[in-house]
């Protein structure tokens, strides 16, 4: 029997929270290396995050998963085609059997429901006017939390939307 060595699911984040890059290693060393070696934004990188995963097969279908719902600055592969929405909706289940997952946004996803810039959510979140939980220098925000925002700003609630500044 072969024993194969678990799979990493990485997101790379700037001094902001925004998310730069998001990829799949079995060598987090020798990948991280190649990207410091031949990609032009590495040195904007501040933050990872990583999750673990038993097959390469369930971290690559989480990875297409991440990039097309999170829209990582820099990725090339699995990004916004039909075709691409697709193959990322649709592996995932397989292997995710938390029903919760989807009701979480991170930082970019919360300024796509915002339709406001990865920042301007970043500062929302910093003044307590965004509300969602900080690990390290990244940002996770109940959807529901961000629709309510979005309908708040756009005076559907009668209540007055946060200050811009």
């Amino acid at each position: 029997m072969t024993v194969t060595p678990p799979t990493a699911l990485y997101r790379f984040f700037d001094e902001n929270g925004v998310l730069l890059y998001v990829g799949v290693t079995d060598n987090l060393g020798t990948r991280w290396a190649t990207h410091a070696d031949q990609k032009h934004w590495w040195d904007r990188v501040t933050s990872y995050t990583l999750e673990w995963f038993d097959t390469r097969e369930a971290a690559e279908a989480a990875e297409q998963h991440a990039i097309w719902i999170e829209k990582p600055l820099y990725n090339v592969r699995h990004t916004r085609s039909k075709g691409a929405q697709k193959r990322a909706a649709a592996p995932l289940n397989r292997y995710c059997t938390d029903a919760a997952m989807p009701k979480l946004v991170n930082l970019n996803g919360a300024a796509e429901l915002l339709g406001v810039s990865p920042q301007y959510a970043h500062r929302l979140a910093e003044r307590g006017q965004l509300i969602g939980a900080k690990f390290g220098a990244s940002w996770m925000f109940r959807r529901a939390v961000v629709e309510k925002l979005d309908r708040q700003r756009r005076g559907e609630t009668g209540k007055a939307p946060p200050a811009e500044a």
